[in-house]
């Protein structure tokens, strides 16, 4: 079957397209986690930058941890107020936990709330949590906010394990289909050349949102969907098609 150039072509096409597509998918919807959550209880923001982390996806069954990281870079301790909103299944309602904690001189302290699926909206797919600091001189208010996509996932997988997985599965399945494809067509035709070409450019464009939605960068991550939403849009019936 591979040795027919034309089955070639069209496995290659439908592989590359394959891995395009669980990547678009994969940093689309985290993508658009992250955008609805920041318009989760927006009236709680900061002066600064809080140091929130949480996992970008997690399955239905397991419990997932935000976690704020409290500096104290001063010589002096000081007290910090904190208060975290997790949604509690509909977008005008949560759950509240506020304390006060003590942070030494020079210190950090690492705080963590557990949510799960049951915390989901718009039917349970996404989980938002926010956190703000009560500024105090002269360490400024701080705010952040997290957007988690809740997933199906198959064998028990966790949703940080799903998320690496697909990761790999569609930069394999880009590769692989674009060689496929390429050396099916041996003949080097400007159509050839420029199909290639716009084949490299979704697939680094992919490749790059993707990097940018596991270290965070929602700002570019939503840049990188929109380009590589159009390059899809213009690829998709000539790659099939040829």
């Amino acid at each position: 079957m591979l040795r027919n150039p034309q089955n070639r072509a069209l496995i290659g096409a439908w592989l590359f397209i394959a891995g395009a597509a669980l990547g678009l998918w994969l940093f689309g919807v985290s993508t658009w986690a992250q955008f609805e959550a920041s318009l989760f209880d927006a009236d709680m923001t900061g002066n600064s930058e809080l140091s929130l982390s949480c996992p970008r996806f997690i399955s239905q069954e397991e419990t997932g941890y935000a976690r704020v990281t409290l500096h104290n870079p001063t010589e002096k301790d000081h007290n910090r107020f904190i208060r975290t909103h997790i949604s509690a299944g509909y977008v005008t309602l949560m759950h509240e936990d506020a304390r006060l904690e003590a942070i030494p001189a020079g210190e950090s302290l690492v705080l963590s709330w557990p949510f799960g699926a049951e915390e989901a909206v718009y039917g349970g797919k996404m989980v938002f949590i926010r956190s703000f600091v009560v500024g105090r001189a002269p360490l400024p208010s701080a705010g952040a906010v997290c957007g988690v996509y809740v997933v199906r996932t198959p064998f028990g997988l966790s949703g940080t394990a799903f998320m690496w997985l697909s990761i790999a599965l569609s930069l394999v399945s880009m590769a692989g289909g674009l060689w496929l494809w390429r050396h099916a067509h041996p003949t080097d035709t400007p159509r050839v050349r420029n199909l290639q070409r716009g084949m490299v450019a979704l697939g680094a464009t992919i490749t790059i949102g993707l990097a940018l939605m596991v270290i965070g960068e929602w700002f570019f991550a939503g840049i990188a969907l929109l380009i590589a939403t159009l390059l899809a849009l213009a690829l998709l019936t000539p790659i099939v098609l040829g």
